[in-house]
């Protein structure tokens, strides 16, 4: 699925913050590095109102 098909929502909140990490500016960071975005919900290690997310870049991701 294409990040950009999800037009609100916590991952996509969440995502748009990331432009320190990831570059760009505020509520459009450089996200077209991202190749793996992995949402986690209902795990033993989180708590029911929390989420995690794990992104896997590529080239064009910053270090």
């Amino acid at each position: 699925m294409n990040i950009g098909e999800i037009p609100d929502g916590p991952v996509k909140h969440i995502l748009d913050c990331l432009h320190p990490i990831l570059g760009g500016k505020e509520g459009s960071p450089n996200d077209m590095g991202i190749e793996q975005v992995t949402v986690m919900k209902g795990t033993d290690d989180l708590a029911n109102d929390e989420i995690g997310i794990t992104i896997w870049g590529g080239k064009n991701l910053i270090s």
